[in-house]
């Protein structure tokens, strides 16, 4: 009987959020939709975000994370590729030591816009403060940015 609950809960639980998440999708106007499918016929959306005017869509492709942004009118804006911090340039992390030094890389990105032109973001992280910080393709400081956390993140 135990067994049988448990299983109902888990089953609404998970009801739930994948009602959320196809009602996310639902909002994605299929111009979007079909340019991130014309862009990436391999893949598809695991999820999706609007997020300051444009559509982020959260995939895996070859045991990698992405996020493909687009604007509302199905114009691709970037792509985000997370890599390993063990990956990064050594400027940019002789950079974050030396002028963050008690806050740790958690995180980092390379970034593509529209013409192909690529960024680095390592999100540097201490206890429940993060931000992120931007370098240049030949890993020369670009700008500093706070980071929104998501719902339930530290």
């Amino acid at each position: 009987m135990q067994k049988l609950i448990l299983a109902v809960i888990i089953g609404i639980i998970l009801g739930c959020s994948n009602s959320k998440q196809n009602s996310e999708n639902s909002k994605v106007p299929e111009l979007v939709k079909s340019a991130f499918s014309a862009k990436y016929p391999q893949s598809s959306a695991l999820t999706w975000e609007y997020e300051g005017g444009s559509y982020e869509a959260e995939f895996s492709f070859k045991k990698k994370a992405f996020t493909a942004v687009f604007d509302a009118n199905g114009k691709f804006i970037e792509e985000e590729t997370e890599i390993n911090v063990s990956d990064l340039a050594k400027s940019i992390k002789d950079y974050c030591k030396t002028n963050y030094s008690d806050f740790k890389i958690s995180e980092a990105t390379i970034i593509t816009n529209n013409l192909g032109e690529e960024k680095f973001e390592a999100e540097l992280s201490k206890g429940k403060t993060h931000f992120d910080v931007y370098f240049d393709k030949n890993g020369k400081f670009i700008t500093k940015e706070s980071t929104k956390l998501n719902e339930g993140e530290n």
